[in-house]
């Protein structure tokens, strides 16, 4: 056979065997390509609150505990990467009387080391930013107020998904995360200060796979 000949050969049967190599053998993609999970999460922060409303009057507190719901689409880049973002509400309080809502928003990227597969560990990393409003009630102090704190957040997470069926995953996942605040008590100020907040918690996902393989 002629070198043209040859290269003819090749050139036809190139793109065939990339598209053989790039598929399962039903002909569909390896691996999905968007999921988007949901759920619920439990926790506990540990990092100080405190109020100064005088010179000589400092009351803080250490932890907290909070619950909410989650929600994070994902876009599996690779068998093995996916790339997201996941927005939550979570609701608590810091004593008997002041309540707290916490806002949250991060991008993410997570790990998978079996790639997809029926049991889907995971390995993530999350930053954002993070907002708490304190529901604090009148007293002889002054009228009651809602005032909010803002601060980084960031998140490391590992997490089990099992596969249901062909496009739906349900699995827990640990969560530890770390709040930024400035956490400045200097100031005198009758709402409550966070200082940085270091905490963990635990996590129930469902997943849909969007455009399952």
């Amino acid at each position: 056979m002629t070198r043209l000949g040859w290269l003819c050969v090749m050139l036809c049967w190139a793109p065939q065997a990339y598209a053989e190599a790039s598929t399962e053998p039903n002909g569909g993609p390896e691996h999905h390509t968007v999921e988007l999970s949901a759920g619920g999460h439990a926790g506990v922060s540990l990092g100080r609150v405190c109020t100064r409303p005088a010179s000589d009057v400092v009351g803080c507190m250490t932890g907290f505990g909070v619950a909410g719901l989650h929600l994070a689409p994902r876009w599996r880049a690779a068998a093995g990467w996916s790339f997201g973002a996941l927005g939550s509400i979570s609701w608590g309080a810091i004593d008997d009387e002041q309540g707290l809502n916490v806002w949250l928003a991060e991008a993410q990227a997570r790990f998978h080391p079996l790639g997809a597969a029926a049991i889907d560990p995971s390995l993530g990393l999350g930053a954002g930013v993070v907002a708490i409003q304190t529901s604090v009630p009148a007293g002889e102090l002054g009228p009651a107020g809602e005032p909010v704190a803002t601060a980084a957040a960031f998140s490391a997470r590992f997490a089990v998904d099992f596969r249901l069926t062909r496009g739906l995953l349900l699995g827990p996942e640990l969560l530890g995360f770390a709040w930024l605040f400035s956490g400045d008590t200097e100031e005198f100020s009758r709402w409550p200060r966070y200082a940085r907040q270091l905490g963990v918690a635990l996590v129930l996902n469902v997943t849909w796979l969007l455009d399952p393989p």
